[in-house]
């Protein structure tokens, strides 16, 4: 079936507003795309060339209207913003001396997505920040984004958008599954009790070397063994699977991921909690469980977002109290990076990594994306979880336990 080029307006799911409720308790909800090499980009250029791409890409555009179950993504025609930012006291591990990550993104108003061009670096290292709004776009969406922006920093014609009039609904009843209920939260942090109940995030990253089979399930259970460290708790971990796989020919910026959730607890030892993961996740049912998720969700269409957002806050906050969490783990696999793509303009790209958005409701928010040499892991979690030097110790038992097959630790 034939696909029209843009898709200019469609209709806010109810994960969607789940996301929107999530910006507003921890400003900004957004994916960091994050590329690291060496060239200086001409912030003009880059403009030009985001101009260009927003034409036949309008998902980078959108503007949220309308309320309750009317509410759409609408495009507003103005292209993303090419922002410069100094580069000079942050060097890509942490959040320290990188403020301009913090800047928060109005889906309402505007900008949806915006490219940071860095001058100058702690380690000499010339960086790009590719920053979109989760609630309007996925990880997927915004890598599109970011091959066509650097295909016309290349003189290239942009690949563009067939996204037809499709959402993350419209996929998920492609699966011909039943809506399936959010957990309850019954469920630990991986680093244990929290030790306040603020709402800020941080996040830290590790670089693995190395080649990786079979990662997902390997994570997971790396992840597992990791928080044994920290905690007995029973855990949850949330897997976002990419629903575009009901469509193939879809090439759209649009949020059209949902969540498979996988239980751990009780596990005797590592090799068995491993054939279980990747039994879970080799036998077709992910995308099933996915989209049970999204269906099971967009019963929130109907609700306004002034009362999400309290009835979210409050969550959140009991979540902190109790330290008991719909999810333990979100844990996003973005898969290997062909760094060829983001090569234009005088700049060519080395390393890439994705900074996921932190929630207060969300224990850990894990991004895993990797390249021909190694495996990045960066992960967003609530202060009072990860003081004590407990984030940057998680991510490196769970390094640990990949190296253990494979690679070495680069911090």
């Amino acid at each position: 079936m034939a696909l029209p080029v843009p898709q200019a307006s469609r209709p806010v799911s109810g994960l969607e507003k789940a996301w929107l409720v999530a910006d507003r308790l921890a400003p900004p909800f957004a994916n960091q795309f994050v590329l690291e090499g060496q060239g200086q980009l001409d912030p003009e250029l880059v403009q030009v060339a985001a101009n260009r791409v927003a034409v036949q890409m309008p998902g980078v555009c959108l503007r949220h209207r309308g309320w309750l179950g009317g509410m759409r993504w609408e495009s507003s025609g103005t292209p993303p913003v090419v922002r410069v930012d100094d580069g000079q006291g942050w060097d890509g591990r942490s959040p320290d001396g990188a403020s301009f990550l913090t800047r928060p993104m109005d889906p309402h108003r505007g900008p949806v997505c915006e490219i940071v061009v860095l001058k100058g670096s702690a380690d000499g290292v010339d960086r790009v920040v590719i920053r979109t709004h989760h609630a309007a776009l996925d990880g997927r969406g915004a890598g599109l984004f970011a091959a066509d922006l650097f295909a016309v920093l290349r003189g290239e014609e942009p690949l563009g958008a067939k996204a037809g009039p499709f959402t993350d609904v419209d996929l998920a009843r492609m699966a011909e599954v039943s809506a399936r209920a959010d957990p309850v939260p019954d469920r630990g942090s991986p680093t244990g009790a929290p030790t306040s109940a603020a709402f800020e995030t941080t996040w830290a990253r590790r670089r693995v070397a190395g080649r990786f089979r079979g990662l997902l399930p390997r994570a997971i259970v790396g992840l597992w063994s990791a928080s044994r460290a920290y905690t007995t708790d029973p855990l949850r971990v949330g897997v976002p699977v990419d629903l575009r796989r009901y469509h193939p020919k879809l090439r759209s910026t649009a949020n059209l991921t949902g969540i498979m959730h996988v239980d751990l607890a009780g596990v005797d030892g590592l090799g068995q909690a491993h054939a279980r993961v990747r039994a879970r996740l080799t036998h077709g049912l992910e995308g099933h469980a996915a989209a049970a998720h999204v269906l099971g969700m967009d019963g929130l269409r109907g609700l306004p977002l002034w009362f999400m957002g309290w009835a979210g806050r409050r969550a959140a906050a009991e979540s902190l109290r109790t330290n008991l969490f719909r999810t333990s783990v979100t844990l996003s696999n973005l898969g290997r990076q062909d760094l060829s793509r983001y090569q234009g303009g005088g700049f060519e790209a080395r390393r890439a990594f994705w900074i996921p958005p932190g929630q207060p409701g969300l224990p850990l928010f894990l991004a895993l994306s990797g390249d021909a040499e190694g495996l990045e892991l960066v992960g967003s979690m609530p202060v009072g979880l990860a003081d004590g030097g407990r984030l940057e110790g998680l991510l490196d038992g769970m390094a640990s336990a990949l190296v253990s097959e494979t690679g070495r630790v680069m911090q």
